[in-house]
């Protein structure tokens, strides 16, 4: 017969597999509409795109952003690529409305919301978290 904290130490490790699995298979994906060009593109293009210095794809296809309102994508995508915090991502994308610069990002609450954008909306990019995002959107190769 087992004793109680045997039992109680197999039911946590039971309990932390799915979560541990679930952890790894997590990665982050730059997305993109499937008609936009196929062409690796670096961090710096990306990060231009978001600060909307490069408001066109390069087949001229204006640029639409997309981004999460909260959460890892989010994170992962103004950590990695773009430099700022959120509050100075937003800061910045008000100043651009106010002065008439530039069209913010649409931002979403749920990634299938976002991605359903991203998949009928041409030029749109975004960042996914999650496992392997859906076929029908364009992995884009992002190079450092």
């Amino acid at each position: 017969m087992l004793q109680r904290p045997s039992i109680i130490a197999l039911l946590a490790l039971l309990l932390s597999l799915p979560l541990s699995v679930q952890a790894a298979s997590a990665q982050s994906f730059i997305v993109a509409h499937s008609a936009t060009g196929s062409s690796p593109m670096s961090r710096g293009d990306i990060r231009r795109m978001y600060l909307n210095q490069k408001p066109k794809w390069p087949s001229g296809q204006r640029v639409r952003l997309a981004i999460m309102a909260h959460g890892p994508a989010r994170d992962h995508l103004l950590q990695r690529y773009i430099g700022k915090n959120s509050a100075r991502f937003d800061r910045y994308w008000k100043r651009q409305l106010f002065t008439g610069r530039g069209i913010p990002p649409e931002t979403f609450t749920s990634q299938t919301e976002m991605l359903e954008y991203v998949r009928t909306t041409p030029g749109a990019i975004a960042c996914y978290e999650g496992p392997t995002p859906p076929p029908a959107l364009r992995i884009i190769l992002v190079q450092d």
